[in-house]
């Protein structure tokens, strides 16, 4: 089967959304420069899908350009198409960033704190999350039970985010039903931010693949569904 190389470049939207567009591989050296087109508007999709009331309306572009020190390209090693994505910053065809993008705001409110107090913001985050491939058992709370349980989920979990380049601190089975989390370690705010998107979209991938399995990820109050293995939820 032909088979040419695709790369996704997105922003995490204020619903908790990575969007964007895909593009030919060979064109990455281009695209550092120009991006992709985006329209105002989509900033304003909630996380459910419809657009809300926009002051933007449906005129003007703005370019998606991918930033180098956010990519993830992870190669599963199962025959799937590899994770190769940038997050990007939003900017005017001018090349000028966009007052709305929201890695802007995040640049904008680290430089006003350190301006203000001479303080730099160091940021770890966790993810929680449903792990419904795991059988369910009351009482066993952070228990070696329900880490066994799991099986292999972690492992390739974990992996999955470190070759996305965030640095994983630790996985643990927490206290709700079938609720698993991980950790990542501290690092200045503008780089973990991207890592925690790393994270979540990290764990869609990593499930281990069977024939009679079926996953329905589910991304909280996303509507984003996709049929892979084991069953997960992000929490």
């Amino acid at each position: 089967m032909l088979r040419e190389g695709l790369i996704f470049v997105g922003t995490c939207d204020i619903a908790g959304h990575v969007r964007g567009k895909g593009f030919p591989a060979s064109e990455l050296h281009a695209r550092r420069k120009t991006g992709i087109g985006w329209t105002h508007s989509n900033l304003m999709q909630t996380a459910f899908g419809p657009i809300l009331d926009t002051p933007f309306g449906t005129g003007g572009d703005l370019m998606i350009v991918p930033d180098p020190s956010a990519e993830v390209d992870v190669d599963f090693g199962d025959g799937s198409a590899p994770e190769h994505f940038f997050l990007g910053d939003i900017r005017k065809t001018d090349g000028s960033p966009w007052e709305c993008c929201p890695r802007e705001f995040l640049r904008r409110a680290i430089a006003a704190l350190e301006e203000a107090s001479g303080l730099q913001v160091i940021a770890a985050f966790e993810q929680e999350f449903v792990y419904t491939g795991n059988e369910d058992r009351p009482g066993e709370a952070y228990s070696l039970g329900a880490w066994r349980r799991q099986g292999s989920f972690g492992e390739s979990f974990i992996a999955a985010i470190r070759a996305a380049g965030a640095e994983p601190d630790s996985f643990l089975p927490e206290y709700g039903s079938r609720q698993f989390e991980v950790t990542v370690k501290p690092a200045p705010a503008l780089q973990r931010r991207p890592c925690r998107d790393r994270a979540r979209d990290g764990a869609r991938r990593s499930l281990p693949s069977g024939p009679s399995r079926h996953l329905l990820a589910d991304a909280r109050g996303g509507g984003r569904r996709q049929r892979r293995s084991h069953p997960f939820q992000l929490a």
